[in-house]
């Protein structure tokens, strides 16, 4: 007994002396259980260890310890933290140290409590963290960052390890990229979104060259962004000159989403990614990094509440990609990078832009080669790379029967005048990738559905169903484009070209087991010769189709 007293005692000695060297801080112990300390005014509360946050991160004296926060003091002034392992916990009783604090501190109800405000400082945000550090916010919200010289507006971090959000707002923050938050990591990092935890109304700033913006999130590097609990949701963020209003993935960085959202403020904003808008990717920006090349940016989208689908929604792009926009990245010298996007049970909806209102897949910079790089899969499952079995590690599960699930409705290119224009619900550029199985594209707004444009794009849509949509032009638009539609329906679209196919010379269709119901239209208007492939169809029309004695039939 006397032993391991001693044994205690210096081990205790060892945090504290550790205390005013923070490269060498040790890690506390089952001997030595991580400390709670408190935060607020020792001069009026005894219980209080510190009177301000900086000093407890300053002096933690073991990895791993819990700070919790008081509102004794109003909290206006930026924080940082290097090679830290901590808990910032927002103070149940916010005005007394040490009471109704049970365990970590759960607060009786969820969500943040004590505000950390970076006071409009513009040369720092609110929250910096640096070196191999852990962090976890809970019960706290981070707003008042205005970072006019630096990246993360709300919260930066430059390190490695990882940081956690838990019943923590980010919210009413400004920075030239990452308005709420910017990972840049030195090494490996995570950023995890739990549950109650939500980025509202932060703005990327950015207006120079490149690929800058974020409005809500910005990662690259070797980032994971993990965001699967409930009451989750990135909603009214902006990145108005540039890209990701919500989110930006700059590659080789990887989002998993699979968050039902926040169903607590009405269906119409309940989408995980909702409400945001940017000039490309309203919603979310996928972008492959030239900086690293073969080394791909991903974003998988995926259903953790079979009643409630992963739903990107609401979303607003001034110029094109209002729900997503993927941007990848092809050299014959330097190599090629994908820009990737793995939907499994999704809704994507209500989004706008001028061009590509749900999905915006644009050409590969700077354009070399001939290798399919922009990738949008609805479903493909164990398709170029998406392979559901990834993220059933992270909870992903099939939509419940009776929920609304693998749409892409209700989606609107119109400018931001609110005048429609002849954009496409969904844009695929050269060399792009369309992959739709077990989905329906229904109810949307636009000049075509789908316009398809240089560089041999594929676009293959099996067991889909394409109808109820308002259409200014064609159905489908192809221009150097390759089609292959089987098991599917075509019906009842309202179409205002002559046609309900337009395709140039240099396109390709294949149809089989299908329907294509357009009364009162010609099924294609085909500018080239032995390009259709079409057979075991039904067709209200055939007069410019190849006949297949048996094969393709006209009628109703």
């Amino acid at each position: 007994m006397l032993t391991l007293l001693r044994l205690s005692i210096v081990v205790l000695t060892i945090c504290l002396l550790g205390a005013n060297h923070a490269a060498a801080i040790p890690a506390c112990s089952s001997i030595v259980p991580a400390p709670t300390l408190y935060v607020g005014d020792t001069s009026h509360d005894s219980k209080c260890d510190w009177n301000t946050i900086q000093d407890a991160i300053d002096h933690l004296p073991c990895q791993g310890a819990k700070i919790v926060i008081t509102n004794e003091h109003a909290w206006k002034i930026p924080l940082t933290i290097a090679d830290r392992t901590l808990t910032l916990i927002g103070s149940n009783d916010s005005n007394n140290c040490g009471a109704g604090l049970a365990g970590d501190g759960v607060p009786p109800a969820s969500g943040a409590v004590v505000t950390i405000d970076g006071a409009q400082e513009t040369t720092a945000s609110v929250i910096t963290i640096t070196g191999t550090s852990n962090v976890t916010l809970r019960y706290l919200g981070i707003t008042g960052g205005n970072c006019q010289t630096c990246a993360g507006g709300g919260i930066f971090f430059g390190g490695a390890g990882a940081l956690t959000l838990d019943n923590t707002t980010v919210i009413g923050n400004k920075a030239d990229i990452g308005g709420g938050i910017n990972i840049g990591p030195s090494g490996n990092a995570t950023l995890a979104l739990l549950a109650n935890s939500h980025i509202i109304g932060n703005s990327a700033t950015f207006v120079g060259s490149g690929y800058g913006g974020g409005g809500g999130i910005y990662i690259e590097g070797n980032t994971h962004l993990i965001m699967v609990a409930d009451q989750t949701q990135v909603i009214s963020n902006k990145a108005a000159n540039g890209y990701g209003g919500g989110i930006l993935i700059m590659g080789p960085a990887i989002a998993d989403i699979g968050s039902p959202g926040d169903n607590s403020h009405g269906a119409d904003t309940a989408g995980v990614v909702t409400n945001n808008s940017a000039a490309h990717g309203g919603g979310i920006a996928v972008i492959a990094n030239l900086i690293h090349p073969n080394k791909d940016a991903v974003l998988d989208l995926f259903t953790t509440v079979a009643e409630r689908p992963v739903n990107v929604q609401g979303n607003v792009a001034t110029i094109n990609g209002g729900a997503l926009y993927l941007k990848p990245y092809e050299d014959n010298l330097a190599g090629t990078s994908a820009a990737q996007l793995c939907a499994f049970n999704f809704l994507i909806e209500h989004n706008v832009a001028a061009e590509g209102a749900a999905i915006y897949v644009d050409y590969p910079s700077p354009s070399g080669g001939d290798l399919v790089v922009g990738i949008a899969d609805l479903n493909g499952d164990n398709t170029v790379g998406c392979a559901s079995s990834h993220v059933v590690g992270l909870g992903a599960i099939a939509c419940a029967a009776d929920a609304p699930c693998n749409q892409v409705s209700d989606n609107t290119a119109q400018d931001i005048h609110f005048n429609p224009t002849s954009g496409a619900i969904i844009f695929v550029g050269k060399n792009g990738l369309l992959l739709g199985r077990n989905i329906s594209l229904r109810y949307n707004h636009a000049g075509q559905l789908i316009h398809s444009a240089g560089g041999d794009g594929d676009n293959i849509l099996n067991t889909t169903l394409v109808a109820d949509n308002q259409l200014t032009q064609q159905l489908i638009l192809g221009e150097s484009a390759n089609f292959d539609f089987g098991n599917s329906t075509f019906a009842h679209n309202s179409i205002g070209a002559y046609q309900v196919f337009k395709l140039d010379a240099d396109s390709y269709l294949r149809m089989y087991r299908s329907i294509v119901s357009q009364p009162g239209k010609p099924t294609i208007d085909y500018a080239g010769s032995g390009g259709l492939n079409i057979d075991d169809v039904l067709f209200n029309d055939i007069t410019a189709l190849p006949v297949h004695a048996g094969t393709v039939v006209s009628g109703d």
